[in-house]
């Protein structure tokens, strides 16, 4: 795996830019890589820091390499995946009611997760995914993950960036400890929204 590893940084210490655009849209579409994006942005963060790479030339393309790849999955899944999902909804005791109150509400907070996910490990890729299949309306879709694109890709560099040669200690940190960001950040996403639907349920009453 540290093979690996060291060969895809030295694909982006060698090639730069074009690395970097190419590595961040292949995960971005679904395509597993031995290297996070997360890890490749602390890398090039701390490339930058170092004068081989212009700071802003590089959030601009690791955001434009996010929006197209998360776009390429949004637009495979939302084509393909709905017939998938209602052919073997019944492996997972899907109803087409389910199924459409799940629709709805997911567009009523798609976007909101969409942001969310950005900086949950693990998520990010499968929220694309689940954007396309429900049908979230393609213009929010792409506004959001933009968005946070750019607040994940500047986050990520500017860490990098300032710890310079340090650079690979949060990398670990991340990747140490990413199930348990994922879990606070799940526990909290569904407070939320118990709390939003009780406040519902209570102005309906």
């Amino acid at each position: 795996m540290q093979n690996l590893v060291g060969t895809v940084l030295g694909l982006v210490a060698q090639y730069g830019l074009i690395a970097l655009f190419i590595l961040i849209y292949i995960e971005e579409a679904g395509i597993p890589i031995p290297v996070t994006g997360d890890f490749i942005l602390l890398f090039v963060g701390y490339e930058i820091a170092r004068g081989a790479e212009h700071g802003p030339t590089v959030l601009v393309l690791s955001s434009m390499a996010v929006l197209l790849g998360a776009t390429t999955l949004y637009w495979i899944i939302r084509q393909g995946g709905r017939v998938l999902i209602h052919r073997y909804s019944w492996l997972f005791r899907l109803s087409p009611e389910r199924l459409k109150r799940f629709e709805c509400w997911f567009q009523d907070h798609g976007a909101y997760i969409v942001i969310v996910s950005r900086f949950v490990p693990g998520f990010r890729i499968y929220t694309s995914a689940v954007a396309g299949l429900f049908e979230l309306p393609y213009r929010y879709f792409a506004a959001q993950v933009l968005i946070s694109g750019v607040l994940w890709s500047g986050a990520f560099l500017w860490l990098g960036y300032v710890l310079g040669e340090r650079w690979r200690q949060a990398a670990d940190l991340v990747t140490r400890y990413s199930p348990f960001i994922a879990a606070i950040a799940i526990i909290g996403v569904s407070l939320y929204l118990i709390i939003r639907w009780r406040s519902q349920q209570n102005g309906q009453a």
